[in-house]
């Protein structure tokens, strides 16, 4: 069994249990959608800015969907393909950030392929995601950016702590992110990265290196 089929099939499982309580066995998009929303919801729970968003909540989940079947096929259309979809959640959603809109996009993808390659869901949803696999951002939140930080020293220079943890030239948190080049950059460092120990993809290396389960 490949190791994308072995990390998602635990991402899945993990996912299932408290405290997450989340199905990606079964593709629902009101229900996996929630779940990438829960992931945002905390960061603006502490700047008031939920209830900018929530009469917006349904527009977003449709555009989201849009957006991922729209994804391109062609390797060269894949990175502008992201640039434009988390910049039209931010300039259309006030409210959203770059962080955030990267966060919903990316975690979404993420449900998406590990639920494919746990052998759950149908695959047309997931064809050209798997066609580019090795080209697939991974989800940037606070825990992504303190992992990468501890273990790998290259990092370090890219990631600070002072109050807070933040990463480029503005230091910004990732849901206060404004800058599609900070992020740009700390996916193309991740690319790097992932070669580096042979991944075949970064999502593996995100998966495998990064992504701790929260306590039960």
């Amino acid at each position: 069994m490949k190791l994308i089929n072995v990390l998602s099939e635990k991402f899945v499982k993990t996912l299932e249990d408290h405290p997450y309580h989340r199905n990606l066995k079964t593709f629902d998009k009101d229900h996996w959608f929630g779940g990438v929303w829960k992931t945002i919801v905390q960061s603006y729970m502490t700047k008031g800015g939920m209830k900018n968003l929530i009469n917006d909540k349904g527009k977003i989940q449709d555009d989201l969907f849009k957006m991922i079947e729209d994804f391109p096929i062609d390797k060269s259309k894949v990175d502008k393909w992201y640039e434009s979809s988390i910049k039209y959640l931010k300039n259309n959603y006030p409210g959203l950030t770059i962080g955030t809109s990267q966060k919903l996009i990316n975690m979404l993808i993420k449900y998406i392929l590990t639920s494919h390659y746990s052998i759950h869901t149908d695959k047309k949803l997931s064809f050209n995601l798997r066609k580019n696999l090795e080209l697939i951002h991974i989800p940037i939140d606070v825990e992504v950016l303190k992992n990468c930080r501890k273990k790998f020293e290259e990092f370090k220079k890219f990631i600070y702590v002072q109050n807070k943890l933040g990463f480029g030239n503005n230091l910004s948190s990732w849901s206060n992110l404004e800058s599609y080049s900070d992020y740009e950059k700390f996916q193309n460092k991740i690319r790097v990265k992932r070669k580096e120990l042979r991944y075949n993809s970064s999502l593996e290396f995100e998966m495998k290196e990064l992504w701790l389960p929260k306590k039960k």
